[in-house]
């Protein structure tokens, strides 16, 4: 995303592993661009946060805290954009999936739904099975 001219990424991950291939990849980022740390302790304040796999990774149980969470960190105005499965997944290990209307009652009181729709670009094995999001966060 800095690449496409985005000045200012951060990239969270509960890990330091995925920054040690990502990092020299990235060397006119700054220091601050790289946060270690669990998603729900951290504060900031953003404009566009994109969602890629992370949400999956959750369990079920969290999705009303990553919900709420998403909304305190965006910015007013700010936009949750990204995918989630539709599809039913794993019920003991990630990823996890879901559907569509389960999904809504996390984020109707607190977002916008710009887009809430199949994914029209998926790659071919995922097909059909997957959400493009695009939220504005509300009050």
């Amino acid at each position: 995303m800095h690449d496409q001219g985005f000045g200012n990424v951060t990239v969270v991950d509960i890990s330091a592993e995925p920054f040690k291939t990502l990092a020299p990849q990235c060397t006119n980022w700054s220091d601050h661009s790289f946060i270690v740390g669990d998603f729900f302790n951290h504060t900031g304040s953003y404009d566009l946060i994109i969602e890629q796999t992370f949400f999956c990774a959750l369990v079920p149980g969290l999705r009303q805290a990553y919900a709420d969470k998403m909304h305190d960190l965006l910015a007013e105005n700010g936009k949750l954009s990204g995918v989630f499965f539709n599809i039913p997944l794993g019920i003991d290990n990630p990823p996890f999936g879901g559907h569509r209307d389960e999904y809504l009652e996390f984020f109707q009181n607190k977002f916008e739904f710009n887009i809430f729709d199949e994914c029209y670009n998926s790659i071919k094995p995922r097909a059909g099975n997957e959400l493009f999001i695009n939220l504005k966060k509300v009050g």
